[in-house]
């Protein structure tokens, strides 16, 4: 089974101590995972990432081409024209798409765990990809050029830096002022971030609160200064019970709340609870 140490309250709070450069990407996903399928092991996955890595490596070596459109062009080829991994527009919203364990299974998902094979896969194969963290959408980039990035969930395009710009116009209805740094790597902390914010919104989306407090322990765990992470689990241990564990989160929040317009629904709460 895929794991770090064992001292540590879970593996993936292990992991969420690490440095940025040793957070591995596939792993952490595979915590993730594990958080929802307490008996998936994470090997096969790992070993499917590895699989398709060689198939590209090899692609790669024979054109006597890794230049970076090339070796893109070669990755999006191989995922999605012959493995067709595609992006699920239809049940966008289904927590599935959040499982890399369901998306490899599945041959289908979201943006960000799209990408993240895409990532994983050509980092196996020695392409330097990275994760790019437009808001509203997620894209894959190549360290080698700055120009153009692919579009995991649009059928694998490489896009050109003026068809993200558009694209993340209509995505956001022109309700966010465009920034250069849009189109910046992601750390991978900051990856792994976003992953559990979309896996937390799609189970709240179906009213699952007992896997939403799993999400959000491993967003507390990776992301402790956000102080709303800790307020949204102490709420939703609240309405299932759980009152000792939300005193203790909504005490939290309430105590690192440098407002001034306390929220008085916490306070209320926190009342009841006995504090």
């Amino acid at each position: 089974m895929v794991t770090i140490e064992p001292e540590w309250t879970s593996d993936f709070d292990r992991l969420s101590h690490l440095a940025d450069d040793q957070i591995d990407l596939a792993v952490a996903s595979i915590l993730i995972s594990q958080s929802n399928y307490s008996e998936l092991e994470g090997e096969s996955e790992l070993e499917a990432l590895d699989s398709m890595a060689s198939v590209l490596a090899d692609r790669i070596q024979e054109s006597k081409d890794d230049s970076p459109l090339h070796t893109m062009n070669s990755l999006s080829g191989w995922l999605y024209e012959e493995l067709q991994y595609k992006g699920n527009h239809e049940n966008y919203y289904d927590p599935r798409n959040s499982y890399i364990n369901d998306v490899i299974d599945r041959r289908i998902g979201i943006p960000i765990t799209l990408a993240l094979i895409y990532v994983e896969v050509g980092r196996r194969a020695g392409i330097p990809l990275v994760g790019i963290g437009m808001p509203g959408h997620f894209l894959v980039g190549h360290l080698g050029i700055t120009n153009h990035f692919i579009d995991p969930f649009h059928n694998g395009a490489i896009i050109s830096k003026d068809e993200a710009i558009d694209l993340f116009k209509r995505i956001t209805a022109n309700k966010i002022k465009w920034s250069e740094r849009f189109l910046e790597p992601v750390t991978n902390r900051e990856f792994i971030i976003r992953m559990l914010r979309n896996l937390k919104a799609a189970h709240l989306k179906i009213n699952d609160l007992s896997q939403t407090v799993k999400v959000l322990d491993m967003l507390v765990a990776i992301n402790p200064s956000v102080i709303e992470e800790r307020r949204d689990r102490g709420l939703i241990h609240y309405q299932l019970g759980n009152r000792a564990q939300a005193l203790a989160d909504l005490k939290f929040f309430s105590e690192s709340n440098s407002s001034k317009n306390q929220d008085e629904k916490i306070g209320k709460i926190i009342n009841e609870l006995g504090a």
